[in-house]
């Protein structure tokens, strides 16, 4: 393994992403939707929160890819990884 450096990081920011996505999403989609109640109508708050669910797991899918890049990296970085 050539490349240890370069996949400890991937790995490492690849679970703060999926970490990021979770924690974050509650405190952020909790916060905005308090604010909303008060602006918006019922069914405009819960597009709203669809949307912000969708985005929690477009990122925490993009952790997913980074951690199996770094993976797929660190067992065959000479053809696959690159």
């Amino acid at each position: 393994m050539e490349h240890k450096k370069d996949i400890l990081l991937c790995l490492v920011g690849g679970s703060l992403m999926i970490i990021g996505s979770l924690k974050g999403s509650l405190g952020f989609i909790g916060k905005l939707l308090s604010l909303a109640t008060n602006y918006v109508s019922p069914e405009i708050e819960l597009k709203i929160q669809w949307l912000l669910m969708i985005f929690g797991y477009i990122a925490a899918g993009g952790g997913i890819s980074v951690i199996v890049e770094a993976i797929i990296t660190a067992k065959c970085s000479d053809r696959i990884g690159k």
